[in-house]
């Protein structure tokens, strides 16, 4: 009841508000689906990744590339870029299947970094310069807007979240669980690190490619600058703030880290002091923590814990 009522809440969000804060909606949708699916990653399968805005990128170019070179409508080119993230991430994962801690961040660091040196070098992907996006005149059957851009992204990370949920609340995530908490004793029952690892990796990419290709359709344009190393650290943070291991957490954590973020940047810091910005959101990030190591979620479950009754004297 509670998921419902939220949703009915979001959904009539855009007849409330002005363009600004139906931007800032859409960009928090936005980095949920990518919180979600480093969630996986790294709260389910126990791995980690700081090269994750490469999946980003990928989905942020692919689907541009698709509709400006090949004419594919936006859910079509989106789609695709989508997958091919997820099999390059597959690729990714199958490679470090066996590195653990920082011999895993470094692959992915370096793998990240490959790729925002091919993009900032690249003719056909526009240099330093970025590629701009052509207009989109419709989605899903509607006229394009920024209401029916904001109502898509919260139908799609509402079929996202319920999608998750149902299979890592099940043999998937149980076996994700198993292998990061004890991996030999996994494999003495049966099931396989390698393709559940392998899988992880994959589900991730493929979110992040589907958040990137929608982050470019917000922004207009496919920019190296939006896929930085940086960009993957504040993943990262995002679902630590959030709390390991839950998906609510990943979605409590990215809509707290952007709105803040946004509205310091965009408030406080602007211009060449923007980056300080960033030196307040990490004192945030710090500060919840200190009070609950499992984040925001944790936060909440401890708020919300039955307190025991008090004995009568």
């Amino acid at each position: 009841m509670l998921a419902l009522f939220c949703g009915s809440v979001l959904a009539g969000f855009p007849w409330l508000v002005n363009a600004y804060w139906l931007y800032i909606g859409s960009l928090i949708f936005i980095q949920i689906l990518i919180a979600m699916g480093m969630s996986v990653l790294m709260g389910y399968s126990g791995q980690i990744s700081l090269g994750h805005a490469a999946f980003v990128a990928i989905g942020a170019y692919g689907t541009l590339l698709l509709r400006a070179e090949a004419g594919w409508p936006f859910l079509s080119a989106l789609l695709v870029a989508s997958l091919f993230g997820g099999l390059i991430g597959a690729l990714v994962g199958r490679l470090g299947v066996r590195l653990k801690g920082p011999y895993l961040a470094v692959l992915t660091m370096a793998f990240g970094m490959a790729c925002l040196t091919l993009l900032g070098r690249s003719d056909g992907l526009g240099q330093h310069a970025g590629l701009i996006a052509p207009p989109l005149k419709s989605i899903a059957f509607l006229p394009y807007s920024p209401t029916s851009f904001y109502l898509f992204l919260l139908f799609l990370v509402g079929l996202v979240y319920v999608w998750l949920s149902t299979i890592l609340g099940g043999k998937i995530g149980r076996a994700l669980k198993c292998i990061r908490d004890q991996e030999h004793l996994a494999e003495s029952v049966g099931i396989s690190p390698t393709y559940y690892k392998v899988l992880a990796f994959a589900l991730s990419a493929f979110l992040a490619a589907l958040a990137g290709g929608c982050w470019m359709q917000l922004l207009g344009l496919a920019h190296p600058d939006n896929f930085t190393f940086q960009h993957s650290v504040q993943f990262l943070a995002v679902v630590v703030l959030g709390g390991m291991g839950h998906i609510k957490g990943a979605v409590l954590g990215a809509a707290l880290f952007t709105f803040i973020q946004v509205q310091l940047e965009s408030q406080l810091f602007d211009g060449p002091s923007a980056y300080f910005g960033w030196i307040f959101s990490g004192g945030i990030l710090i500060l919840i923590l200190s009070l609950e190591p499992g984040g925001l979620w944790g936060l909440w479950q401890k708020w919300n814990r039955p307190k025991p009754a008090s004995r009568a004297l």
